[in-house]
């Protein structure tokens, strides 16, 4: 992670097209499908107080030595289902909770798919108590970044659009956000390890050269 982060900050002592950070991605429901790779790995976090830990040992080296980049922390596994993990045995909804309450980021960031357990009004009101405490504890106001949303039904894609991004501007008062995905390519390397099924959540397939009608949409 260090050497990444030292790349990161030679390039925007260059360039400075980087303006944020998203420490670590979905765990620890990304283990399941990447445990036998990162097992033996240091970023193999045990529970949730290695998370907080190395979120914040890694914030505070961004903060300093990039200054003017920011910090986005982990979005779990979509939060509006909010299942327990085996690994860790809490709740997405915890570790979110800690992450917005406990570590020195600029941005909480979310992942809002199919409301199963949470509405996004509810999410909303859960954000808005933790980041006020947060808040008021350290003088720094966190803002939310939905980093992940999205329908897999192509024929749906304008309806959830339409509804979802709204809820998120109006709920959430998102800063960002970000559709889950904008594209997948014939052999990509990203893809070998992406199922087919996940594809149409992404505005264009480049495998078949179609494209969802969200994505001319977006783009006229």
């Amino acid at each position: 992670m260090m050497e990444r982060l030292g790349f990161i900050k030679a390039l925007r002592a260059r360039n400075p097209v980087i303006v944020a950070i998203e420490l670590f991605n979905e765990l620890p429901h990304i283990l399941v499908e990447e445990r036998e790779r990162i097992a033996s790995g240091p970023e193999f976090f045990k529970d949730c107080n290695q998370l907080v830990d190395y979120t914040n040992g890694y914030a505070d080296w961004i903060h300093k030595e990039t200054p003017g980049c920011r910090v986005v922390s982990m979005a779990t596994y979509n939060i509006l289902d909010s299942q327990e993990n085996d690994d860790w045995g809490i709740t997405d909804w915890f570790i979110t909770k800690r992450l917005a309450l406990e570590t020195h980021v600029d941005c909480t960031a979310v992942h809002c798919y199919e409301a199963k357990q949470h509405s996004v009004k509810e999410l909303a009101g859960a954000l808005r108590e933790w980041h006020k405490e947060y808040e008021k504890n350290h003088k720094v106001r966190k803002s939310i970044w939905v980093t992940e949303c999205g329908m897999k039904d192509w024929a749906k894609h304008m309806a959830y659009y339409a509804q979802q991004t709204s809820l998120f501007v109006e709920h959430l008062e998102a800063e960002k956000i970000i559709f889950y995905r904008y594209n997948v390519v014939p052999d990509g390397a990203l893809e070998k390890n992406v199922k087919p099924e996940h594809w149409e959540y992404a505005l264009r397939d480049d495998h078949s050269g179609t494209k969802s009608p969200l994505y001319d949409f977006l783009t006229a």
